[in-house]
């Protein structure tokens, strides 16, 4: 998700928070980071690969 590799400021999660901060405001980043964690792996991912399971 993140392409940090000439990026400094990227390379530790902290630092991407901030990045995110400071691009988009705090509120909105609070936001940004609930709908993430809310969304990342979900019910629906763990049914998926159930389902593939060998």
């Amino acid at each position: 998700m993140w392409d940090y590799q000439n990026s400094s400021r990227l390379d530790r999660p902290r630092r991407i928070e901030a990045v995110v901060r400071e691009l988009i405001g705090s509120e909105k980043s609070e936001q940004f980071w609930q709908t993430y964690r809310e969304n990342y792996f979900n019910l629906n991912d763990v049914k998926r690969i159930k389902k593939t399971r060998i």
